[in-house]
């Protein structure tokens, strides 16, 4: 995902801090689709999902539900989705 977020800001020729920006969301963006579609794989049907589920684990596959609890991905999960980066922190600085 961060190269794909990345070439939009390289093809429009912005800025080094645009491109920072940019890198920095497609990089976040990028885990938190991973980490959903690990968390998919273990709770989803194949129907619901239109594709096997249940890979990782039956590959022996090492992925977030299988590492730490299923409720504790969600909560990361609903949190990175919930991150804002243009949003200002204490000091005035860009809250990355």
């Amino acid at each position: 995902m961060r190269y794909a977020v990345l070439a939009g800001g390289l093809i429009a020729e912005q800025e080094t801090a645009v491109l920072d920006c940019l890198t920095t969301f497609g990089e976040a963006y990028g885990l938190a689709f991973q980490i959903y579609d690990d968390i998919l794989d273990v709770t989803a049907t194949t129907a619901e999902m239109g594709k096997a589920t249940h890979k990782d684990q039956a590959e022996q596959k090492k992925h977030l539900p299988g590492l730490v609890r299923l409720s504790w991905g969600q909560r990361g999960i609903r949190g990175g989705l919930n991150h804002r980066p243009g949003r200002r922190g204490r000091t005035g600085a860009p809250d990355w």
